[in-house]
């Protein structure tokens, strides 16, 4: 059986891999951060000046007043590395508009609507001067418009819109936009316009209308243009433009975060009231490695003890067969000892017999002997006499 100290031993390298597994990231607490401007009703946000990546939970529902119980605009700024979730709900505003701007590489990770006041909101997001723009696997309930100006690269994957409004998506001087694997539930010719950009992918989409209507390419001369497998709701996917997508995306992400960075915060909840809860759903992972790692640990100790109970079973019966071959022969021998016993007695009465009857034959013999021994005397005086 393992003693504590080595299911510590293994415990500790586990525990110090999940400490380490993201060292240079940090969860920014949106009131430090960020501050409510009651004249505009708008809250403004500005990362650290350094290049550690961060992670922004925000709630704007935790910076309503009782006075102005309204917030109309979010504004973010300076930030290196940053991965955004946002939570609307609680809010009153039907036209909200969040503004990102001088950073370097931003990734929506969640957006979450108020459930109460579905279909009531519009959600405007307005890019500018940044080196890359990401949303990935996200779906907008409310209806939806992107403008984006000066960003180098765009890329929206695998997102649903449930709205997109025209002009709903208006991307100018970007050096790639990429636009993949997306559904657009309602779209309207011109909902995607696309101006002096270097390279343009739009593939594998769902629009409700031909994609030649939807999208509108102005000063794309000499410019990669690639749009192909689009299709409408109804129709079926190609196989050949799966793969295709697939290949396409890992090419235009692979310059981005990096992956195990996504994984760890695409989970996070947008349900906190607390930045202290914001901050412990981000490190939500590292408790899910330490719980397998300890399920691994048991079921390695369960094992140990389970063999080393077998162990000792199959010993304890080998000590009672050998115990039980041991009084085996010793009930025989006993057995064999009565035998011997049992036996003796009669020998020694017929050796005896034989012994008292040799014993009477011989005194007998001498007896006869004697008493010739005398007769011949008698006789031998008779003589004499006789002859006298």
């Amino acid at each position: 059986m393992p003693s504590p100290s080595i299911l510590l031993h293994l415990l500790l390298p586990l525990v110090s891999a999940t400490a380490l597994l993201h060292p240079d990231q940090q969860t920014l607490d949106q009131h430090q951060v960020c501050s409510y401007q009651s004249d505009s009703r708008s809250v403004r946000c500005r990362c650290q000046q350094n290049e550690s990546r961060h992670f922004l939970p925000i709630q704007l529902e935790s910076f309503l007043k009782k006075d102005n119980p309204k917030v109309d605009q979010v504004s973010i700024e300076f930030c290196t590395e940053l991965l955004l979730a946002i939570d609307l709900s609680g809010v009153t505003s039907t036209n909200i508009h969040l503004k990102l701007s001088n950073c370097g590489k931003v990734q929506i990770v969640n957006i979450k609507y108020d459930p109460e006041n579905s279909g009531e909101k519009k959600l405007n997001l307005e890019l500018e001067n940044m080196e890359k723009f990401t949303i990935q696997k996200q779906t907008f309930a409310e209806a939806t418009t992107i403008t984006a100006t000066n960003v180098k690269e765009l890329l929206i994957y695998k997102t649903t819109f449930s709205h997109l409004s025209n002009p709903g998506i208006k991307i100018e001087k970007s050096a790639k936009v990429s636009i993949i694997d997306c559904v657009f539930n309602e779209t309207s010719p011109g909902s995607i316009s696309v101006n002096s950009v270097d390279e343009v992918e739009i593939i594998n989409n769902q629009f409700s209308i031909n994609t030649i209507e939807v999208v509108e390419l102005n000063d794309f001369y000499g410019s990669n243009l690639y749009i192909s497998c689009n299709r409408l709701h109804e129709e079926a996917v190609n196989l050949e433009c799966v793969t295709i997508s697939s290949a396409l995306h890992t090419v235009s992400s692979a310059t981005s975060f990096p992956a195990s960075f996504f994984s760890s915060l695409t989970s996070a909840s947008m349900d906190v009231k607390s930045e202290r809860q914001g901050s412990s759903s981000v490190n939500t992972i590292l408790w899910v490695l330490v719980a397998v790692g300890l399920v691994v640990l048991t079921a390695v100790f369960i094992c140990v003890c389970c063999r080393g109970r077998q162990d000792k079973k199959k010993s304890d019966e080998e000590k009672n067969s050998l115990k039980s071959n041991i009084e085996t022969e010793r009930q025989e021998v006993d057995k064999d000892y009565e035998k011997e016993v049992m036996l003796t007695p009669d020998i020694e009465t017929s050796v005896s017999a034989d012994t008292i009857k040799k014993i009477d034959k011989a005194d007998i013999i001498e007896k006869v002997k004697e008493q010739e021994a005398i007769l011949h005397c008698e006789i031998q005086e008779l003589r004499v006499n006789l002859g006298n």
